[in-house]
């Protein structure tokens, strides 16, 4: 990995990519893990997801809300779904965050420890054709993300954890 990492400003800054098959895991296995530094706290800041312009339709959203847990939400064609760490980050140290779907449970590692659990047994994930972005939901162009993002994957059909670990 290189020496570098990318700083969003929290009012505009992001990465898209096109919509691709990669980015729909249905209701198979999926990870998406990241470090990050946070630069503010007590608002909602998105760090990646699929979603129209009008916030409908979210698909694979991480975020952080005003109380700064990490969450994990997504929509099942019916309803969002969504998975909350059991602890806030409240400082501007570098944590690395996992969050893996693992058969039926989803798991939210901080730091390589689980810090939420939920059962996700018959959930599908919608198949969104919206950008995937980092730095803030899709195309709803609100709630970026402020500070850096580093190493950011998406692995498809991969549970990369299943129990603690130490961050790579």
């Amino acid at each position: 990995f290189g020496t570098a990492s990318g700083l969003l400003d929290g009012t505009g800054d992001y990465i898209q990519t096109p919509d691709s098959a990669d980015f729909s895991v249905g209701n198979g296995n999926f990870t998406i893990d990241f470090w990050a530094k946070r630069n503010s706290f007590g608002t909602f800041q998105h760090i990646c997801g699929q979603c129209t312009s009008a916030g409908s339709y979210i698909t694979n959203n991480v975020w952080f809300r005003d109380d700064n847990k990490i969450r994990l939400r997504y929509y099942n064609g019916s309803i969002n779904v969504e998975y909350v760490s059991t602890i806030a980050i409240t400082d501007t140290n570098w944590h690395h965050y996992a969050l893996v779907r693992d058969s039926n449970t989803i798991r939210i590692f901080i730091d390589g420890v689980a810090r939420g659990t939920g059962d996700c047994t018959g959930s599908t994930v919608y198949d969104s054709a919206q950008p995937l972005v980092i730095g803030r939901i899709g195309s709803y162009a609100l709630e970026y993300f402020n500070g850096w993002i580093d190493e950011f994957r998406f692995s498809k059909g991969v549970a990369r954890w299943t129990s603690d670990f130490t961050p790579p």
